[in-house]
């Protein structure tokens, strides 16, 4: 359609955009300002322009000036000196000779403890699920009649000191869980797909 000539050219023009684009370059800057340097730059600028510009690259020259000599001075942006920079290597650990090391002291052997009140085991066992559901088994019925000993030894010690109070021992309530239905399994016979063949 286009022949070799205008393939030629089309592909010259595609490598020069993309040449563009890689290396950013700003062509419509780049053709402003060759424009604005062929206008003549005396006519078009009076003299009070011509002035601001002189004053503009003085204020310039000064400026630069200015920031060598703070560059050379030696002082930082809020006008302390700068400390010269200082290198370690904390690679290799840095001991300190001259200085003799502790002599460790010798281990002290834990004061005994305070005696306290003892607790017997059976106070403290675990409770178990005839406990919880208050079905109780011979052990713990013979310890309920020891407690209740225990209970009515005491009783008896308070009520020689005030009034006589009769001990009333309640049995735990029975529970009874009931509501639950069955986790049985309906039986399923053969699937869908077995009875139609």
């Amino acid at each position: 359609m286009l022949g070799t000539v205008g393939a030629g050219i089309i592909y010259a023009a595609l490598d020069l955009i993309s040449l563009l684009f890689l290396t950013n370059f700003q062509l419509g800057q780049w053709l402003r300002g060759l424009w604005d340097r062929k206008a003549l730059p005396g006519a078009a600028a009076g003299p009070e322009e011509q002035a601001l510009e002189r004053r503009a690259r003085d204020l310039q020259k000064q400026a630069r000036k200015l920031q060598e000599e703070v560059d050379r001075s030696g002082l930082g942006a809020d006008l302390q000196p700068v400390p010269a920079p200082t290198v370690r290597d904390l690679s290799v650990s840095q001991s300190k000779p001259g200085r003799p090391r502790k002599v460790p002291e010798p281990l002290r052997e834990p004061e005994p403890a305070d005696e306290g009140e003892v607790i017997p085991a059976r106070e403290v066992a675990a409770a178990t699920t005839a406990d919880i559901l208050g079905k109780a088994n011979a052990d713990s019925k013979q310890l309920d009649t020891e407690s209740a000993v225990a209970k009515t030894e005491i009783s008896d010690r308070e009520s020689d000191i005030t009034e006589e109070k009769p001990v009333e021992v309640k049995a735990p309530p029975e529970i009874n869980i009931t509501g639950i239905g069955s986790s049985k399994k309906k039986k399923r016979g053969p699937s869908r797909w077995l009875r139609r063949r």
